[in-house]
């Protein structure tokens, strides 16, 4: 945390913990944070994009998909870290 421990002694700013956005969970709390540290919504883009990636995470955990489209497929783009 040099970079948390640097804002705080240089600029007498507040640092916050935060996780880096990597990741489904990290990233909407990485977002979250953002949105309430500026006082604006997050962008429609991150979103649109949250929900495709929710939606591909779905359609490949449904029982009896193939291996081209196993959850093994998604799970790493969306949890790894």
């Amino acid at each position: 945390m040099k970079s948390k421990k640097f804002v705080k002694g240089t600029w007498h700013q507040p640092g916050t913990d935060i996780n880096i956005p990597r990741g489904l969970a990290w990233t909407d709390a990485f977002l979250m944070k953002v949105s309430k540290l500026t006082g604006k919504p997050i962008p429609e883009s991150p979103t649109k994009e949250r929900g495709r990636l929710v939606d591909m995470m779905t359609d490949t955990a449904m029982p009896g998909c193939t291996a081209r489209s196993s959850p093994s497929t998604a799970m790493p783009i969306s949890c790894w870290g």
